[in-house]
């Protein structure tokens, strides 16, 4: 894809600085790149180098977000459109690369799709701080069909640390499911998570 960079950035602490050129080793913000994602390379057309693609470890949880539509919808947040709900989305997808959000068979609702339920519970907080107003379904399993298989999220690795007080990373792989078996994962997460110690886990 074409695209030309119309500013170009430089920092110096928490100092921004617009330059018309860097040199190696500089962290820039850049600006007129259109519909990049994280792990692209922005490289010279004549000379083109791109460093491998970043993979980002897939959503293992979704949440369907609705607009509240009870009897007493409208009373806690300032924010309650199905709009409001959709732009504050699309903000967030701007800068959280795990998170994915999916439309569903109602123009009122939304399906976000995370990497756990704490993640998922994280931006809930912080949209309700916000004044959004919004009803949250149960999570769900996220699955995928490889070879015809459905599969489910496990742990591929894991480690309990008592009384840790920073965000996690969880890492994930997949294996095969019956159509039975699908809430053994989310029931482990909810398990762990009443415990009086946070699980970190590593891939």
């Amino acid at each position: 894809m074409k695209t030309r960079i119309t500013k170009l950035f430089t920092f110096s602490g928490l100092k921004r600085t617009e330059t018309t050129e860097t040199t190696m080793g500089d962290i820039v913000a850049v600006a007129g790149v259109e519909g990049i994602t994280i792990g692209e390379t922005i490289t010279s057309i004549e000379t083109p180098s791109p460093l491998p693609l970043i993979v980002i470890d897939e959503p293992t949880i979704a949440i369907q977000f609705s607009v509240n539509n009870s009897p007493f919808a409208g009373r806690e947040g300032q924010y309650v459109t199905s709009r409001n709900l959709r732009e504050r989305l699309e903000k967030e997808l701007l800068t959280n690369v795990s998170i994915r959000v999916e439309d569903t068979g109602s123009p009122d609702s939304f399906k976000v799709l995370g990497r756990g339920e704490l993640q998922l519970a994280i931006l809930i907080e912080m949209m309700r701080r916000e004044s959004f107003e919004l009803m949250a379904g149960r999570p769900e399993i996220v699955t995928k069909m490889v070879d015809g298989t459905r599969m489910e999220p496990v742990y591929k690795d894991g480690a309990f640390v008592p009384r840790l007080m920073l965000p996690l990373s969880l890492s994930y792989d997949h294996r095969a499911i019956d159509g039975a078996d699908g809430m053994r994962f989310l029931r482990w997460i909810v398990d762990a998570l009443e415990q009086p110690f946070l699980l970190a886990l590593h891939g």
